[in-house]
């Protein structure tokens, strides 16, 4: 799946590095695969010798914390020192806008920073540099897990764990359209490497209280269905949140779960923040592109699992759900 030349230059490339700035994406959220690359790539680049910061917009979700290294991800961008680095790893996203950092980036491309982009998300890429996209893989952790392999490079338990991470929750624990033979033939490699696979499962599928699944019934019971688009939609506001004293965090995974609705083509869940209202579009038909409708709305993802954020708040009308700004 790995192009042989592309995977040695970004070998060369690593090889050649002093101190690299790795980042996944910002919008949406750093999710399983975006976090889990991160962290497996700096545990790589460190015991390689390198000076290696791990960047993520905000901090690992509860969900995700258990992912070595996630306490010491920056968070702060003050605290990056962009004109140390001489390598810049782009991590699971396919535009500088999704970064968290697109004028730092753009200012250190323009000083001659090498770049790398590893990603599995269709469409355009303008982050530059070497980069290896291939959209017909389940996760960037599939990518990463195969170039690490190739370079026969020793896969710690640590960084298996945030690898299979990422694979996992992509597929939906392999069970989502994203699942193929390379997919599951990178988990078994990452389960011979150490991978806590009970770790895993324990805190991203196995972590529902009842005050979460509460949060659920009453997400549940706003499912409505357009009729003509054949989209499902729910809404989750503050409040949903603040009733049961939960953090925004407890609402992930419901667009998962809803995906399983056999009568719709797809599924959004728009989840209200402050001042803005996340979107979560997922689809199992094989006919949709969800990825078409985030960007219609500035976000991004693939084919069967996307994303957006937009300005506005949810409010409950007459004629029902709606976002206002």
């Amino acid at each position: 799946m790995v192009d042989s030349t592309i995977s040695n230059k970004i070998k060369e490339t690593l090889n050649d590095a002093t101190n690299v700035l790795v980042l996944g994406h910002a919008n949406p959220r750093p999710d399983g695969d975006s976090l889990g690359s991160v962290l497996a790539m700096t545990h790589y680049l460190r015991s390689m010798g390198k000076a290696a910061t791990a960047y993520a917009v905000v901090p690992a979700a509860p969900s995700l914390a258990y992912l070595p290294g996630s306490f010491e991800l920056t968070t702060d961008v003050a605290k990056l020192t962009m004109g140390s680095y001489d390598v810049i790893v782009a991590l699971d996203f396919s535009e500088l806008k999704n970064s968290g950092l697109e004028e730092e980036l753009r200012v250190a491309r323009q000083r001659g920073v090498k770049f790398i982009n590893i990603d599995h998300h269709p469409g355009e890429h303008d982050i530059g540099g070497v980069e290896l996209v291939v959209p017909t893989a389940s996760s960037t952790a599939e990518l990463l897990c195969e170039l690490l392999v190739g370079w026969r490079a020793t896969i710690t338990p640590d960084m298996a764990t945030c690898l299979l991470t990422g694979i996992l929750t992509d597929t939906q624990n392999f069970t989502n359209g994203a699942t193929t033979f390379m997919a599951m033939q990178a988990g078994a490699e990452l389960l011979r490497s150490g991978a806590r696979l009970r770790q895993i499962t324990a805190h991203t599928w196995q972590n529902k209280d009842l005050p979460i699944l509460r949060l659920w019934g009453k997400v549940l019971l706003r499912l409505q269905e357009d009729k003509q688009t054949g989209i499902a939609t729910t809404v989750i506001t503050l409040q949903d949140l603040a009733e049961e004293n939960l953090p925004a965090e407890a609402a992930e995974g419901v667009a998962n779960f809803l995906n399983s609705l056999s009568t719709s083509k797809a599924i959004l869940v728009l989840r209200e923040e402050v001042g803005s209202v996340k979107g979560s579009l997922r689809t199992v038909s094989e006919d949709v592109d969800v990825s078409i409708i985030a960007k219609q709305y500035g976000g991004g993802g693939h084919k069967k699992a996307a994303g957006f954020l937009i300005p506005g708040h949810i409010v409950q009308t007459a004629d029902g759900w709606k976002i206002v700004e």
